[in-house]
């Protein structure tokens, strides 16, 4: 909502710097405040677990998973997945 709010002001391309900048920030900060529930932290667990060849296949898996509702994960809680399998991913290559 408050990106919206942003968005639609009529700022300087430097205002809008700044803005964007702390609107990212501030809710990074709010994100990672969050704990998360049985079912994202079991999904998080799984990543950490997961040999370094079934990476991609669990990624698709993960991406199914997400797209079919077929778990009860907030959306905070999917960026916080993605996050740590990305960084998975990252520190396998």
């Amino acid at each position: 909502m408050l990106g919206k709010r942003l968005y639609a002001l009529a700022l300087t391309p430097d205002q809008a710097g700044v803005a964007w900048s702390h609107y990212r920030v501030r809710k990074t900060a709010l994100e990672v405040a969050i704990t998360l529930g049985a079912p994202a932290c079991a999904l998080v667990a799984r990543i950490g677990a997961a040999p370094t060849g079934t990476l991609p296949g669990l990624g698709a898996r993960l991406y199914r998973l997400q797209h079919a509702g077929a778990v009860s994960v907030s959306t905070v809680e999917w960026r916080r997945i993605w996050s740590a399998y990305r960084a998975r991913r990252a520190r396998s290559a």
